[in-house]
């Protein structure tokens, strides 16, 4: 509470509040944060002796965590690795599994304008591009959620051969064959790609893997697959 008798009653319990909005502000981050079960003493030294310690410590893993640029473990996953291995004399790289995930697909396209007008009809929109100042090349990068899509753009490209134009004759074929958008409901996906006149009509199969997809071509004739996956895995 305040002594000061010139301030309003309504702006003490507005400052008490804030105040106390602080203080269960901190005791949430402590519980999120902190990981303290219980406490070990029940005297005030005792409590704020153990706050202080594990915030201390917290402030050490995390400032190891940008030190050594371990952006794929999260502070606990780290302060495990360290209470298993405390008396180990070895670098924290070392039990570190590095972890990769997908950041994009890479197309060679005839027209960089109509690929960008079919794919953002799929959600994608673009968010980089660059040109040679000979224009020799043009390059573009589209995302979608984490995921992007760069294109590749040449004056003169070269025709991909006649076996990929059917996924029969192309599949057997060593390389990358397609990609692959999930959607929460295949047939709705489906009306809207007919809606936009992206597609006549596909049909939805369900594959071996127990994956229901169709497939469109984009202007390229590049295959995109659309799938349902409800597998949970």
């Amino acid at each position: 509470m305040s002594t000061a008798l010139a301030v309003s009653s309504r702006r003490q319990l507005a400052s008490t509040l804030a105040r106390w909005a602080k203080v269960e502000l901190f005791f949430k981050w402590i519980k999120q944060h902190l990981k303290i079960k219980s406490f070990y003493g029940q005297s005030a030294n005792a409590v704020k002796t153990q706050i202080w310690i594990a915030i201390s410590t917290y402030l050490l893993i995390a400032t190891a965590e940008k030190k050594w640029y371990l952006p794929e473990l999260s502070l606990h996953t780290l302060l495990h690795i360290l209470e298993v291995n405390l008396f180990e004399k070895r670098h924290i790289k070392q039990e570190v599994t590095i972890v990769f995930s997908f950041h994009h697909v890479s197309l060679s396209v005839e027209s960089i304008e109509l690929s960008m007008e079919f794919y953002s009809a799929l959600g994608f929109k673009k968010v980089y591009e660059w040109q040679a100042e000979d224009r020799s090349l043009r390059v573009a990068h589209l995302k979608s959620g984490a995921a992007f899509i760069e294109m590749f753009c040449y004056p003169s490209p070269q025709a991909a051969p006649e076996t990929t134009k059917e996924l029969s004759t192309d599949l057997p074929r060593i390389g990358v064959k397609h990609f692959a958008l999930k959607v929460k409901s295949i047939t709705e996906a489906k009306d809207t790609l007919i809606e936009k006149g992206l597609i006549n009509d596909a049909e939805i199969t369900r594959g071996h893997t127990e994956v229901d997809y169709f497939f469109l071509r984009d202007p390229d004739g590049i295959l995109v697959e659309i799938v349902q996956d409800e597998r949970g895995l």
